[in-house]
């Protein structure tokens, strides 16, 4: 009995994160730019994310799904300009590395009391970003 209502527990915040993640790619009009077989998916407001190395303009998603760049190269090229403490949360912001549109991207690590948020997401609202990685509240999750 014991196992089977860990279970259910497991299940329902699973549930809540789920439809936190949902709500939020819903009314932030976010697209899913790359899922890979690990955790980080990354939700984003911008369609195409561009960056430079070696001379060469580099297209995110591409280089991503073609193992060219990992997620940790990325926020290695951006800038850290806060970190949470939901649990982790980094928040970066990108910088001449980067072709087009000024951009922020959280780097969700929220503990399991704040819904255990692990995606990535980006966005051109600074303050957006801000309230991607914590489930605000029990009402809001499950909307």
């Amino acid at each position: 009995m014991k196992k089977m209502t860990l279970c259910i527990i497991i299940f329902n915040e699973d549930m809540k994160r789920i439809n936190w993640i949902n709500k939020k790619v819903s009314e932030n009009n976010l697209i899913k730019l790359y899922e890979p077989e690990e955790n980080d998916v990354i939700y984003s407001k911008l369609s195409t994310i561009l960056y430079q190395e070696n001379g060469s303009i580099i297209d995110l998603k591409d280089a991503l799904e073609k193992k060219k760049i990992t997620i940790e190269d990325l926020t290695n090229k951006l800038d850290l300009y806060l970190t949470s403490n939901d649990g982790g949360s980094l928040y970066y912001e990108s910088n001449t590395n980067f072709v087009g549109e000024k951009f922020y991207l959280v780097k969700c690590n929220s503990s399991i009391e704040n819904g255990g948020i692990k995606s990535v997401f980006t966005d051109t609202n600074k303050e957006n970003i801000l309230h991607y990685c914590v489930i605000e509240n029990e009402k809001d999750a499950r909307s």
